[in-house]
């Protein structure tokens, strides 16, 4: 009887271990690694969204050295014409 008991206590004591000691750190590696999903997700859209406002900086900037352009032709052709 006293046996069994003892066993039944090893037994109880390796649940216990198990159960509040290794399981939550796999639970804390699951939602370790859906945070890390999550912050690459995040990442790739802050990159996606900086290279949309970059290449729109470029196009503004394409169509104000254009418009520079524009501006030094009609001012070279209105002095060729006087």
């Amino acid at each position: 009887m006293i046996k069994e008991l003892h066993r039944l206590k090893i037994i109880l004591s390796v649940y216990f271990i198990l159960f509040y000691f290794l399981l939550p750190r796999e639970r804390e590696r699951e939602v370790g690694a859906a945070k890390e999903v999550e912050n690459k997700q995040r990442r790739k859209r802050r990159r996606e969204r900086n290279l949309k406002f970059k290449m729109e900086r470029e196009r503004e900037r394409g169509r104000e050295r254009e418009r520079e352009r524009e501006r030094e032709r009609r001012g070279r052709v209105k002095w060729q014409c006087h």
